[in-house]
């Protein structure tokens, strides 16, 4: 069953594969973008049989208000509502 964690370090490569994985939708260096944005903001990954296949990271505004820097699931699992729970959860 897919659950949502707290992004750490350790999740950065896996996080940098989903976005490399996807390049109809990010350029080459989003990926750099990506791994800075995650170290110096909330970020959340979803996992599913303790793989990653989605995350989302998100600058706080207010205790009430985030902005979505970066939201993605792995393109072999999109269709399965991942997205949606990520940004359930990071809006929460």
């Amino acid at each position: 069953m897919p659950a949502v964690r707290r992004l750490a370090a350790q999740d950065v490569p896996a996080v940098a594969a989903i976005v490399s994985a996807l390049p109809e939708y990010f350029t080459e260096d989003v990926a750099g973008q990506v791994e800075r944005d995650a170290t110096g903001h909330d970020g959340w990954v979803l996992t599913d049989a303790d793989q990653i296949v989605g995350f989302a990271i998100a600058a706080r505004k207010s205790a009430a208000a985030a902005e979505i820097l970066w939201i993605a699931v792995d393109p072999g699992r999109r269709g399965r509502r991942h997205g949606s729970v990520l940004l359930t959860h990071s809006a929460g």
